[in-house]
């Protein structure tokens, strides 16, 4: 998603709309990330001399991966970042970027805000609370302690003794 500097400075405002396809080396940087279902960018741009501000919304569908069983899980989000460019090197300033030719290229914002809304972790909701394998299990701390007093006590297995 590309746009032309002069024809916003004759617009004064200029909204771009597409659906986005990036390729798929891009797409392979996103840990979890398995497919791109759909991508849809809104992008309202206005020109006050000598900035450019631009309302970037960026709205998704997409299949992730598992955190724990790597199983296919649908994910959509929604999310919008404003941004400033300027015209004139003397305006920049820590949130201001320089537009020091006649397009500018929303891509790689667009591509950050979709790598932004990508959780670290994500869980199928049908996946187990607790992990167990043939003679192995993830608990919890109390459970854990709970277990560990009676091993602790020497008496303990004399215990099962006495309830039979």
């Amino acid at each position: 998603m590309i746009l032309n500097v002069r024809d916003l400075i004759n617009d004064k405002e200029i909204t771009l709309q597409e659906d986005l396809i990036f390729n798929d080396s891009d797409l392979s940087k996103i840990n979890l990330l398995k497919k791109v279902n759909k991508l849809n960018a809104l992008v309202k741009v206005k020109f006050v001399n000598p900035f450019i501000i631009a309302n970037l919304k960026l709205k998704g569908d997409l299949i992730l991966l598992s955190s724990r069983s790597l199983k296919e899980v649908p994910f959509s989000f929604e999310d919008e970042i404003d941004l400033t460019f300027s015209l004139n090197e003397e305006d920049l300033g820590e949130d201001i970027i320089y537009v020091d030719n006649k397009e500018i290229d929303f891509n790689p914002y667009l591509f950050d805000l979709l790598e932004e809304n990508i959780p670290l972790q994500i869980i199928a909701d049908n996946e187990a609370e607790t992990l167990h394998g043939d003679s192995w299990e993830v608990i919890q701390e109390e459970e854990y302690n709970n277990r560990k007093k009676d091993v602790d006590n020497p008496f303990a297995s004399l215990k099962k003794l006495g309830d039979e």
